[in-house]
């Protein structure tokens, strides 16, 4: 009997290995004599996953994997082989930033890995706004909103992975601030912010003086110690740490204040004449403010004033320069008290309404007592008020006749200091 004896196949295929995720493809290339090939199985791990002359197949993850294809005849006869596949590993993507400023640059830390091999290129969109294929790139971005930062990494086997991360560019604050133009030597002044924050809170703020002084105040009270032209600058930075700064070029002057000086004609002087003349010395003023410390003010370069009451009077000038600057100077001018008397020598108590009455008249006198006597020494009248006088009668109301009558006058000054005026009075009716 005759015995056929069939032709083994050929069984080899092509691998074109790929990138994870994408899957590898496998070729048959088997071969046989005499008759056909008409099954073919690809397996991994004895797990048949394509009957294909051409297969692809994703495997789950990276690495190096062993494909087995059996090729079998028409007759049945069958044969197999391995192989060994890679899967490359697609990178790890991912990356930070900070700094999130307009017109500020922002670093973008590249925290991208690979397996095994190694990374190829590093390609950055920063939405409409710019490229870089830089590995940690720094880019300033040219307005402010919300941008979508794309990175794409590709390995040296051409495996791409990439992230997307939105971030958000914030608009600059504006530093301003008002300052007074003209302050006085020895003036503190308020310095007012102005600045924007632009809804981002300004949480520092740091003025520089333009003498060496700083401030984190940011509305601060402030006195320059030196009469000078001054800059002031000012820099604020909101809680995304966006920062902006100004300066003001000959932003302060300070002023010189004027020297406030003056004489009087008298510094001592009674209450008969109380009418003071001041001289005014002041320099650098253009106005002036006379306080009398007694409610009286008057504006005048050089007045002339008078004083009505005895006192000790703190007369005090304040001097004003133009741009507003003053200075004061105070000086003591005394009014003290003299005393005056008047006494007549005569006096008719007819009725006519003409020097009906003896009166003493006075000024300084803060006691007083008048006697009368007649020509034997007896008093027929007495007085301790000036505005009583004798009217020629004696105590019970009678007529005197005309004569000469002696009287004695004694009176206190301001000074408490007695005085004693003796004379005779002619009555005449």
């Amino acid at each position: 009997k005759e015995i056929i004896v069939y032709e083994l196949p050929e069984t080899d295929f092509l691998i074109q290995n790929n990138c994870a995720e994408i899957g590898n493809t496998f070729i048959d290339i088997s071969s046989v004599i005499n008759t056909n090939i008409t099954n073919l199985e690809y397996s991994l791990n004895d797990n048949i996953f394509s009957n294909d002359s051409i297969a692809t197949y994703i495997f789950d993850g990276y690495g190096l994997f062993d494909i087995k294809l059996k090729a079998i005849t028409s007759e049945g006869c069958e044969q197999s082989i391995i192989k060994t596949t890679e899967v490359y590993p697609n990178p790890l993507v991912d990356f930070k930033s900070n700094k999130y400023c307009v017109n500020d640059t922002t670093i973008f830390t590249n925290h991208s890995s690979l397996a095994y091999g190694s990374i190829y290129s590093y390609n950055w969109i920063f939405e409409f706004d710019g490229l870089s294929n830089q590995k940690d790139p720094k880019y300033i971005f040219s307005n402010h909103g919300l941008y979508d930062v794309q990175l794409t990494v590709t390995s040296d086997k051409g495996c791409q992975n990439n992230k997307s991360q939105k971030i958000k560019i914030y608009r600059l604050p504006i530093a301003n601030f008002e300052v007074p133009k003209n302050v006085c030597y020895g003036e503190s002044f308020d310095i007012i912010d102005l600045s924007e924050d632009f809804n981002s809170p300004i949480n520092y703020w740091k003025y520089s003086f333009g003498d060496g002084n700083l401030s984190n105040n940011p509305n601060p009270t402030y006195k320059y110690e030196n009469i000078e032209t001054y800059d002031v600058s000012l820099e604020v930075i909101n809680e995304h740490g966006c920062k902006h700064d100004t300066i003001k070029i000959s932003a302060i002057e300070v002023n010189r204040n004027p020297i406030a000086d003056f004489k009087s004609s008298k510094l001592f002087t009674s209450n008969l004449l109380p009418t003071i003349q001041f001289y005014n010395f002041s320099k650098d003023a253009k106005s002036y403010i006379w306080n009398f410390n007694n409610g009286d003010y008057l504006y005048e370069e050089n007045p002339e004033y008078t004083f009505s009451n005895i006192q000790n009077y703190n007369i005090e000038l304040t001097a004003i320069s133009a741009i507003g600057c003053s200075s004061s100077i105070v000086k003591n001018i005394t009014i003290y008290p003299e005393h005056t008397v008047f006494i007549p020598t005569a006096f008719s108590p007819n009725n006519d309404g003409l020097n009906d009455i003896f009166e003493v008249k006075g000024m300084g006198i803060i006691s007083f007592h008048l006697q009368i006597y007649d020509k034997w020494g007896g008093i027929i009248f007495t007085s301790t008020n000036m505005d009583l006088g004798w009217d020629g009668n004696d105590y019970v109301g009678n007529n005197i006749i005309n004569g000469t009558y002696p009287y004695h006058v004694v009176i206190h000054d301001y000074n408490n200091k007695p005085w004693i005026y003796n004379g005779e009075i002619k009555l005449m009716r």
